[in-house]
């Protein structure tokens, strides 16, 4: 009877990333960096591209504001940090989505300003 003894032997293939041969006990990638890299620019896309239509769809492909259909985009209501975008974020659920023209989205970003009254009013407000 044969002893039996299972030995972990080097993975066959090579690295998704860089396609250098695999170390031992790893399965797609050389390294977590790599595994990071393939998810920063091949999955994270995907993913806001996926929300991204979804959040079009649900608006019928027209802006949530002025009813426009030309220049969409999609506005996050609660913006993203720098270098947030990136991550998955619960930022990019559709609660937080609307759909935009561009004009509107500018609005969105920087609001108008309201003019300030007038010294001439202010004069007899102040105690």
């Amino acid at each position: 009877m044969t002893d039996h003894k299972h030995k972990r032997e080097k993975p066959e293939g090579n690295c998704l990333w860089c396609a250098n041969p695999l170390p031992k006990r790893r399965r797609k990638y050389c390294g977590d960096w790599h595994g990071y890299l393939y998810w920063r620019e091949y999955v994270q896309p995907l993913l806001w591209l996926n929300a991204r239509g979804v959040a079009m769809q649900r608006a019928g492909r027209v802006c949530e504001d002025c009813g426009g259909r030309e220049n969409l985009e999609v506005h996050h209501i609660i913006r993203l940090e720098p270098g947030e975008a990136r991550l998955r974020s619960p930022k990019n659920e559709q609660s937080n989505l609307r759909v935009l023209c561009r004009p509107c989205h500018e609005r969105a970003h920087h609001p108008p300003k309201e003019p300030s009254a007038p010294v001439s009013e202010l004069q007899g407000t102040l105690i």
